[in-house]
C-alpha cells in the first residue's frame, strides 16, 4: 500500500504514541479511526451505510516496549496474542 493511502487515514488515541508508555493502569483506552469507505470496503461508496456490519479487531502491540504489553478492544482466548483468528472478532456497526 502506497504514501497515499496511509495519508488519508486518520487514528487518534488515549495513548500518548511518542510516550511508547504501558497501557494505563485503570484499563481503559480510546481510539477514533477515519478510514474513507473507498479505503475500507471498495465498491461501497455510493452505498446507504444504514445497518451495515463488518466484523474485526482493534489492538495494539506492544511487545517491544520496557513493559510489554498487548490491548484489544474484541477480547481473545488463545495462549499467546493472535489477534487475527476470525472467530474473536467483534462487530462493527453503522448506525446512521
Amino acid at each position: 500500500m502506497g504514501v497515499d493511502f496511509y495519508s488519508r487515514l486518520g487514528v487518534w488515541t488515549s495513548i500518548d504514541r511518542s510516550e511508547r508508555q504501558a497501557p494505563p493502569t485503570n484499563g481503559t483506552w480510546e481510539i477514533l479511526l477515519q478510514i474513507p469507505l473507498d479505503v475500507a470496503a471498495k465498491g461501497l461508496a455510493d452505498k446507504a451505510l444504514k445497518d451495515l456490519v463488518f466484523s474485526g479487531n482493534l489492538y495494539k502491540c506492544g511487545d517491544l516496549l520496557q513493559h510489554p504489553h498487548y490491548i484489544s478492544w474484541a477480547p481473545i482466548h488463545t495462549d499467546a496474542p493472535d489477534f487475527h483468528q476470525s472467530s474473536f472478532f467483534g462487530k462493527f456497526e453503522f448506525l446512521a
